[in-house]
């Protein structure tokens, strides 16, 4: 009954996390960023970072309590993934908040990009940082495709 239990809280725990991170989410797009002050814009990646966290150790705990009980436990790969898209999120570790949002900025200083929604400039700037300008383009770029199929 427990390790039921732990199945279902487990799989309960992963689709909310991925929802976190789904394309469907209302996210906020630079239509929006634009109007916002510095202080907002900072205290929005506060809290995006801290939704990234929250979800990490969710995900873990809910790892470690299945390792517990039981020991030849194997971490799904879908786990595995969510987990990695989570770490690839939190630029905190290459990219301080207020640098984070002078870059945000600037891509949206780009009437083109203003439709792109924040998370994927992260990605986009996350990709630059790490030295793969060329990933961080594309990404921009297939954001405008598909902002291009919505019209």
């Amino acid at each position: 009954m427990a390790k039921k239990l732990y199945r279902i809280t487990f799989i309960f725990i992963f689709l909310f996390t991925s929802g976190l991170l789904a394309r469907e989410t209302v996210s906020i797009t630079g239509k929006e960023w634009i109007n916002f002050s510095d202080t907002v814009k900072t205290l929005y990646l506060k809290g995006f970072l801290k939704g990234l966290k929250l979800s990490r150790t969710i995900l873990e705990k809910s790892i470690n309590d299945e390792r517990k009980i039981n020991f030849d436990f194997i971490m799904p790969t879908y786990i595995f993934v969510t987990l990695k898209k989570i770490e690839k999120y939190e630029f905190n570790r290459i990219c301080p908040l207020d640098e984070m949002v002078k870059r945000i900025d600037l891509i949206y200083a780009e009437e083109l990009n203003l439709g792109i929604p924040v998370d994927i400039v992260i990605l986009s700037i996350v990709e630059r940082k790490l030295g793969n300008p060329e990933k961080a383009d594309r990404i921009l770029i297939e954001a405008r495709k598909s902002l291009i199929k919505e019209e």
